[in-house]
């Protein structure tokens, strides 16, 4: 139809991601991010290589608030063990990010179990980690109490 209308031709410049959930919720944290309110920017994983992005980690996103704190943002759906995820990436986090000081690293899950099994996993972390799920970002947003910090039970806000 397009063709059609434009008497040129449509040319697909970029294939779909190949895990589109992942893709969809990594976007889901990005418009939370937006309506929160005072952000300073939000890069997803596909975008930090195009700033020359040199660190040995790529979060699945990392965004600052006019606050002046940064977070990076792990999406966690489950498909990888959680040993995988403790020793690659946080890891990684707890060695430090050169010239890139993170307030926290969110860590956003699809299910509450998941959820208590990453807290548990990362509780000797050195990095302040907040955890949260999916729905409740969507749901209630980033300015919300909605992140459960390193284990604890309590529930605080991120900004």
């Amino acid at each position: 139809m397009l063709e059609q209308v434009s008497a040129g031709e449509v040319r697909l410049e970029r294939k779909p991601p190949k895990q589109m959930a992942h893709f969809a919720g990594i976007n889901d944290i990005r418009i939370a991010a937006e309506l929160a309110g005072a952000l300073s920017y939000f890069f997803a994983c596909w975008e930090l290589p195009t700033l020359n992005w040199q660190l040995p980690l790529i979060p699945d996103a990392v965004c600052g608030f006019s606050s002046g704190r940064t977070f990076a943002f792990e999406y966690d759906r489950g498909m990888e063990g959680i040993r995988f995820f403790v020793e690659t990436k946080i890891a990684l986090y707890n060695r430090g990010l050169d010239g890139l000081q993170l307030a926290a690293v969110v860590v956003i899950t699809d299910g509450l179990q998941r959820l208590k099994n990453l807290a548990q996993a990362v509780i000797a972390c050195r990095l302040p980690m907040l955890f949260s799920t999916l729905d409740m970002v969507q749901t209630q947003g980033l300015l919300a109490p909605i992140f459960n910090r390193n284990g604890e039970h309590e529930l605080v806000r991120l900004i």
